[in-house]
């Protein structure tokens, strides 16, 4: 489920990309925002394929315990909520 969310994510700011460069062209500010655009979609992206390469091999092959993976799962999602949570600081950044 999580790689599907990715590529949809992936495929939307593509095209919020396309779109953008299309209609704005190549000014200074336009750069800024397809930096930021880029950044955004590397972070979300990374921190979901990262919980769910955890969750779907690491795990698995690590013989822990069943009732040690929603702690390792937790641990781990820490960095889908910090993907999210910095887009207002990428944003402010770029």
């Amino acid at each position: 489920m999580c790689v599907l969310v990715n590529l949809l994510d992936i495929v939307v700011y593509s095209i919020v990309w396309l779109l953008l460069r299309r209609r704005a062209g190549q000014s200074n500010t336009m750069k800024k925002v397809f930096k930021s655009l880029a950044a955004i979609m590397v972070t979300v992206v990374v921190g979901w394929l990262l919980e769910g390469f955890v969750k779907a091999i690491l795990l698995p092959l690590a013989n822990f315990p069943i009732s040690q993976w929603y702690y390792w799962e937790s641990i781990f999602g820490i960095f889908i909520n910090v993907a999210s949570a910095s887009n207002v600081f990428i944003m402010y950044t770029f």
